[in-house]
């Protein structure tokens, strides 16, 4: 199941991102990719890298974990944090005893200050006293989380405080025959005529097999030559843009130049001076004389005709 599995979100990860990057960046109806025991039945080491890319496509990866470190076997500790960190929701739904981990969660939900009220009585009169600079408490310990009841689960979403929520089960909707149904169809055994499952039905499931794995191949291989010539189309317009500047600067060089000689100071205008301050201003950070240039220009305008170009 493994293999079929990681082929089938091979396959539909990528064919997802080419639609959406045809399309405009983004799929116009998300696809959710729900990898339910993902570190036994879809073990990607990648995922958590394409946790947020996915995202920005319109592709919402849906992750299940029985526990913190179930993930860390497959991802490690710095995967699973990226995991953990690149999700928009997380949903802890209990029965797990790894303290570290619940520690964690604790502390994102938080504290509470709880006021502290003290009754005393005496024969003649009552009197109560609320006390309002309680200790804080974590709204839900390690011990509480720990122990959390079936059908709750706290939820921690993105720019939102964390939540105490109430999870339905399908069998307990309208939905239930419905799900009962589609389940039986699914675990409907396949089946010869004789009632085993015939070598035909074998070789026909692993032809099926084979072409989505040849199809993942295929989708990696296009999107492969893809960027390697989106990469040969950025180097070219980069060495397009360099022979550009080097001919610019070659080009003018000649007339920046004379301006480090005393002559050509002596001889020039106001206008002078400020067009020579300009072109010596384009190409201060591709040519190290126009930056000399660039400052003798600021203290010649300043000295001879009084002009801050600061200002």
């Amino acid at each position: 199941m493994t293999p079929l599995v990681s082929a089938l979100a091979v396959a539909t990860c990528p064919a997802g991102e080419y639609r959406a990057e045809t399309g405009g960046g983004r799929l116009p109806r998300p696809m959710v990719v729900v990898l339910d025991e993902a570190a036994n039945v879809c073990p990607e080491r990648d995922l958590p890298k394409l946790y947020s890319h996915f995202g920005s496509k319109g592709i919402c990866l849906q992750t299940i974990l029985q526990s913190w470190s179930q993930g860390m076997d497959v991802w490690g500790e710095t995967g699973m944090n990226k995991l953990w960190s690149a999700s928009n929701t997380a949903l802890y739904a209990g029965g797990v005893k790894e303290v570290d981990q619940l520690e964690r969660i604790s502390k994102l939900i938080g504290n509470e200050r709880s006021d502290q009220i003290s009754t005393s009585v005496s024969r003649d009169s009552r009197s109560t006293s609320v006390t309002r600079d309680g200790q804080e408490r974590p709204i839900a310990s390690v011990e509480e989380l720990a122990a959390l009841p079936e059908w709750r689960g706290w939820l921690l979403a993105s720019r939102s405080r964390p939540v105490l929520i109430e999870l339905v089960p399908w069998f307990t909707t309208s939905v239930k025959k419905l799900v009962e149904e589609s389940f039986g169809r699914l675990r409907a055994p396949i089946t010869s005529q004789g009632g085993l499952m015939s070598e035909e039905i074998i070789s026909d499931l692993d032809r099926k097999v084979a072409n989505l794995v040849r199809l993942a191949q295929q989708l990696a291989e296009a999107k492969r030559w893809r960027d390697q010539r989106i990469l040969a189309a950025e180097n070219e317009a980069l060495h397009s843009e360099q022979y550009r500047l080097r001919s610019m600067v070659e080009t003018a060089r000649p007339y920046p130049s004379e301006g480090l000689r005393d002559r050509w100071w002596n001889e020039a205008s106001l206008e002078d001076a400020v067009h020579m301050l300009g072109v010596s201003e384009r190409f201060k950070d591709v040519d190290p004389m126009a930056g000399q240039v660039r400052l003798r220009a600021r203290r010649e305008i300043a000295a001879r005709w009084d002009v801050d170009v600061e200002a």
